[in-house]
């Protein structure tokens, strides 16, 4: 269990602060035994709303990306986002007021705007069960941001799913290869939020299609909202990266698949690359073939060996197990 108490301000607040985080560590917990989303967003919910009360900026950073770590398990990603801009936001302020040898500011950051507007998205996806990712238009991706809002903040978040987790093999049993895919936030100066997950899949129009024996196919856009993965990492990004990302997707869109230069993994990487996430050691054999692919890139996720070339957003979050990595650049 994480030890907090070093992390805990003095005084009589001690022992609620320490319940609160060990509420969440208890969630986490609860969470991953019985797999019960509604209670576990429910309980978040509430928790978030006492965030104001946390003082001291150390544990309020560390329970907003508690909160960001399960809302991500949880598939709830603009939650998640939220949490991560409003920790960089306390971040900042505090490495600027101790760089110019201020106290901390007071923090005007409404927490019922943090949860508000995703708790209803919450009580209605929550309990859908895991489901195939569907086809999906890339122009009606596109064509979901464009919501007449204006935004708040753009995120991108790279998701990877390995063959078998914490390993470097490309496949197990015949048919399983893992999955690459990206989600694309946009938060809305309204608090409101659009956010799609999505992957490039070949078509599979024949049994041999997409395989090292017949690596060409047909490629399609699936929708990836409900997919699974071992290994995240997500940023936040301009406007102009998240237009030039859509583009890319555009791009791929219609195009042939190709196992062993065109795959789910060339196609996440390649949206990554554009937001300034640069994934080390991705591409591994298989028989008959070679590429990137799912095992490698998740691996060197879980290793952290990837690199962030954005220094307009140098705060990068990385999610494996029950580990949350708030990173920056030097």
């Amino acid at each position: 269990m994480r030890k907090y108490d070093s992390l805990l301000p003095e005084g009589n607040d001690q022992r609620f602060h320490a319940t609160l985080f060990l509420d969440v560590l208890d969630e986490e917990n609860n969470f991953r035994e019985s797999g019960n989303m509604q209670r576990t967003m429910m309980k978040l919910l509430r928790i978030a709303g006492m965030k104001k009360t946390l003082r001291n900026n150390t544990p309020r950073t560390r329970l907003l990306l508690d909160i960001a770590n399960i809302s991500t398990r949880l598939k709830m990603y603009p939650l998640a986002m939220k949490c991560y801009s409003e920790a960089i936001r306390i971040k900042r302020e505090k490495d600027l007021s101790v760089h110019l040898g201020f106290q901390d500011g007071k923090d005007t950051f409404n927490d019922l705007r943090l949860v508000q507007a995703d708790s209803l998205e919450i009580t209605r996806r929550i309990s859908v069960p895991e489901t195939e990712s569907l086809p999906v238009l890339s122009h009606d991706i596109l064509n979901s941001f464009q919501d007449g809002k204006k935004s708040a903040a753009y995120a991108i978040i790279l998701h990877v799913k390995q063959p078998i987790p914490g390993k470097r093999k490309a496949f197990c049993h015949f048919n399983n290869v893992g999955h690459t895919f990206i989600t694309l936030v946009k938060l809305n100066v309204d608090n409101s939020s659009v956010s799609r997950s999505f992957g490039f899949y070949p078509a599979k129009k024949s049994f041999f299609s997409a395989t090292p024996v017949h690596p060409g196919d047909q490629s399609v856009i699936r929708d990836d909202a409900l997919h699974p993965w071992d290994e995240t990492v997500a940023k936040f990004i301009s406007e102009k990266k998240f237009n030039r990302i859509l583009a890319n997707l555009e791009k791929y869109s219609g195009t042939q698949y190709n196992l062993n230069r065109k795959n789910c993994t060339d196609f996440g990487l390649s949206e990554a690359l554009i937001a300034g996430i640069e994934v080390k050691e991705t591409s591994g054999k298989w028989p008959l073939g070679k590429g990137n692919n799912p095992a490698n890139a998740g691996q060197s996720l879980l290793e952290k060996k990837f690199e962030n070339k954005d220094p307009e957003f140098p705060e990068i979050f990385s999610i494996n197990e029950s580990e949350v990595v708030f990173d920056d650049l030097n």
